[in-house]
């Protein structure tokens, strides 16, 4: 049993995110999944979660390839929301 919740933005059409779910559930752990599709995050959110994942401090890495950018939804949020995904 974890310490600490576990929460994962969660895609059940990919395969990574079924695969990642797999792996915590083997653990004995039952996350909490939030569907990005269905509920994304605010702006505010991804900028928070970047900033906790320290990715912003690594060499050529900024937030945004952290992100799904080959779904149509990215493109289509990019253009009614821009600067959301950097």
């Amino acid at each position: 049993m974890s310490d600490f919740p576990v929460r994962i933005y969660h895609n059940p059409a990919c395969g990574t995110s079924r695969d990642v779910l797999g792996l915590i559930r083997n653990t004995g752990v039952e996350p909490e999944l939030i569907e990005y599709l269905i509920t994304p995050p605010s702006r505010e959110k991804v900028l928070s979660l970047v900033a906790r994942m320290g990715i912003l401090d690594l060499p050529g890495k900024c937030g945004e390839h952290q992100l799904r950018n080959q779904e149509v939804f990215y493109g289509k949020r990019e253009q009614t929301d821009a600067g959301v995904s950097a």
